[in-house]
């Protein structure tokens, strides 16, 4: 189906997101850190990124940003848990970054795979093409 770069810090959250993604038949990458996700983006061709928001050193919303520089056509799904020092919304934010979808944590299987949905479906209407 669809190649998809998850940018998560937390181990047992990254590791859900896989299983998940594998299990509805993408190819999934993976990293922790948000430095460095425009170059593994383009050097896997990805179809979408999926980052955390709130991460120690590269912030996701400095990985949208990157992405709408250098990558402008790949969606990004930004997700967050919030954080104890946040003083405005970061999912607002990331949606004013260029997120096409943004996800607040805990989230369901329903809402996850909505946004899946929204974010791919233009690379599996190409597919079915």
């Amino acid at each position: 189906m669809a190649r998809i770069l998850v940018v998560e810090d937390d181990e047992g959250f990254l590791t859900m997101l896989q299983m998940k993604l594998q299990r509805l038949g993408h190819e999934v990458y993976s990293t922790r850190d948000g430095s460095g996700v425009l170059k593994l983006a383009l050097e896997h061709r990805v179809d979408l990124v999926i980052t955390d928001i709130i991460m120690p050193n590269t912030e996701g919303l400095e990985v949208i940003l990157e992405l709408r520089k250098g990558a402008p056509n790949i969606p990004v799904i930004a997700t967050s848990g919030g954080g104890r020092h946040i003083k405005f919304d970061s999912l607002i934010a990331a949606s004013k970054f260029g997120a096409i979808r943004t996800l607040q944590k805990p989230f369901t299987d329903e809402e996850f795979n909505d946004a899946l949905a929204t974010a791919l479906g233009p690379v599996i209407q190409s597919a079915v093409e």
